[in-house]
């Protein structure tokens, strides 16, 4: 749901005259649908195509692990576009939200280093495998004690460690990460059953290594993650809802047959062991109907609200707003509107919410950051 040319959305106009495509809907209409301050701050200063929207708003059903991957910042989005704009194509950075709909699995930032220095010392697989690549470096982690090292060198050792493992030729993936399965075959545990499926899906990928170096997250329904630039992911099972600042720009590195850019993914990282932790957000409860899931960028906020039966909800946005219905239906400024509906608000706008049904109502709603004054 949005304007960017990979997917952009119609809108189905009030006049029953067919649709057209959003973004044509938008210029049109313009005034009406951005503040002033939302035309300022993305198409003035941030260089966003006038009248598009500047954030993407999806819904994923995830049935098999996405690449390991992160998304560039501003200046490096800029770069790799004009650099490789066949893969890269557009010049904005990516930074995203995930909220579960369901329990949802991803790997999410690094490991803290002393977990992976663990992991090293007790896969042998893995040890094996990054000594073929680095055997003076896993000698010198081994044997000293990580978790008194600077911030500066912690960073310093876990980008060697996950560069070795990464440039890991396919001979000695394929050498090592079979023996890894085999001697996972019985296991229960969480960890090494993802291992087995992501094997299963992708054979000899160095993706599958990377379990031991990313944090393995299971979230629950409301629960969410906000990537920031730089941070390794990959999702891997279950629904949610996502947004994004609009752009299709992902660096990839395994579990996937997409174009693969391990140079630039390994230079890129921001190598923090404890990212997780800014990461992970539970919405904050506005009112009893509407819970809000902020960010720190001005593309994008996230809104869920929830009616049961006899309840009413005035909406009242004052940025222009994506909303979808999630669950159940009801009257949308007295219109019917059911699962599956995309509705388009105006900035400054007045939306009546109610539902009469058994079912829950459940909407989520993605707007900029920008206050219209």
């Amino acid at each position: 749901m949005g304007t960017h040319p990979s997917g952009p959305s119609k809108v189905k106009l009030d006049d029953q005259s067919g649709s057209e495509l959003l973004s044509e809907f938008l210029k049109r209409n313009v005034e009406q649908y951005f503040s002033k301050e939302e035309v300022n701050e993305f198409f003035e200063k941030k260089g966003y195509e006038f009248a598009s929207l500047p954030y993407l708003f999806k819904i994923l059903s995830v049935n098999q692990a996405l690449s390991i991957q992160a998304h560039p910042d501003q200046t490096l989005a800029q770069k790799l576009f004009k650099n490789d704009p066949e893969h890269y194509k557009d010049p904005y950075h990516k930074p995203e939200l995930c909220c579960a709909l369901t329990k949802f699995e991803a790997l999410c930032a690094f490991q803290n280093l002393e977990s992976i220095v663990e992991n090293i010392k007790n896969i042998e697989s893995l040890q094996s495998l990054l000594r073929a690549q680095n055997n003076e470096l896993i000698d010198s982690i081994l044997s000293n004690d990580v978790k008194d090292s600077s911030q500066d060198d912690r960073k310093i050792i876990l980008k060697s460690l996950f560069k070795s493992l990464m440039t890991s030729p396919k001979s000695l993936v394929e050498a090592h990460l079979p023996n890894l399965v085999k001697n996972l075959q019985n296991s229960t545990s969480s960890r090494d059953q993802l291992i087995l499926r992501l094997y299963k899906d992708y054979g000899n990928d160095i993706g599958c290594f990377s379990v031991y170096f990313l944090n393995h997250v299971e979230l629950q329904p409301g629960e969410g993650l906000f990537l920031g630039p730089n941070e390794p992911h990959s999702y891997l099972y279950g629904d949610c809802v996502e947004c994004m600042a609009s752009s299709d720009n992902v660096v990839r590195a395994g579990l996937t047959p997409k174009f693969i850019d391990t140079e630039t993914l390994i230079e890129m990282l921001t190598y923090d062991d404890h990212a997780l932790e800014k990461m992970k957000m539970g919405g904050e409860k506005v009112n009893q109907f509407e819970t809000l899931y902020t960010t720190p960028v001005s593309e994008f906020k996230v809104q869920k609200i929830v009616l049961s039966k006899g309840d009413k909800y005035t909406l009242t946005p004052n940025a222009i707003t994506i909303a979808i219905v999630i669950n159940g239906s009801g009257l949308v400024n007295g219109e019917n509107s059911k699962k599956g509906d995309v509705l388009l608000f105006p900035f400054n706008s007045k939306t009546d919410l109610e539902n009469s049904h058994e079912e829950s109502m459940e909407i989520f709603a993605a707007t900029t950051n920008i206050q219209a004054n």
